[in-house]
């Protein structure tokens, strides 16, 4: 329990004191230079996500099979198994990437702003006009240059078998052109909910797969290539356990 306690205070003490004052400068910054604005925005975000990957214990391996060229926007991929899956994320990417969020996150104070300035974009799944405007938006973030980081499965699994994805989520991928990077994320529900509340240390594996294309796929197409991402995942999920990671 004191790690989870710890955890809270930090991030609430990150939100409060020190997020809320530093949120009108770099709004004014944005108003500015958007772009100098990611410039800050990012690295300063990615340094107080790492102190709780920090306080968690999480000790992350990162793993390429191909290298990313940088300047180019993606949208990666992943399984949901944790609370942490995100803060592995910015852990394990040095480049600028926005999340594609729950509506929830929204409605709290200072860390819907500071995801605002990181160009995340909130979803109501249940919300069909919700659901279409999120997807507009992560187009026009993508065409601007930014990658976004999405679940898919729209939902945590607690299981070793992944749950379905959601087709829409490959959307804004399939009308830009966007390649698109498979991420298997593997053990970080050992950190939390294998035995929450308490909050244990463990050694997390975020595998990165090759980008793939997506450009001048028909819908039948596309949905193979959901499948084929979907098993791709699962069987990289497996093998990584099965091999200690």
């Amino acid at each position: 329990m004191i790690r989870f306690a710890l955890i809270l205070i930090y991030i609430v003490l990150v939100l409060v004191p020190i997020g809320l004052p530093l949120l009108p400068v770099f709004w004014l910054i944005r108003l500015c230079s958007p772009k100098f604005c990611d410039r800050l925005t990012y690295p300063l975000v990615r340094f107080f996500a790492n102190g709780v990957g920090f306080l968690a214990g999480m000790k992350l391996k990162t793993e390429y099979e191909e290298e990313l060229p940088k300047g180019e926007a993606f949208l990666f991929v992943a399984n949901h198994r944790s609370f942490f899956d995100e803060f592995a994320a910015f852990e394990a990417l040095d480049r600028p990437f926005a999340f594609v969020s729950k509506a929830e996150y929204r409605k709290i104070p200072s860390m819907n702003s500071w995801m605002k300035l990181l160009h995340c974009v909130f979803v109501d799944r249940g919300n069909l006009r919700d659901g279409l405007r999120s997807v507009e938006e992560i187009e026009t973030g993508i065409k601007n240059g930014y990658s976004f980081w999405i679940h898919p499965e729209g939902t945590r699994s607690q299981k070793d078998q992944m749950l379905p994805f959601h087709e829409g989520s490959f959307r804004p991928a399939f009308r830009t052109g966007t390649r698109i990077v498979p991420v298997t994320i593997v053990r970080t529900d050992d950190l939390f909910e294998k035995h929450e509340p308490k909050v244990r240390p463990a050694r997390v594996t975020l595998h990165f797969g090759k980008p793939v294309a997506t450009e001048g796929l028909d819908r039948v197409q596309q949905r193979a290539l959901i499948a084929q991402i979907h098993a791709g995942i699962q069987s990289g999920y497996e093998r990584l356990i099965a091999s200690g990671q």
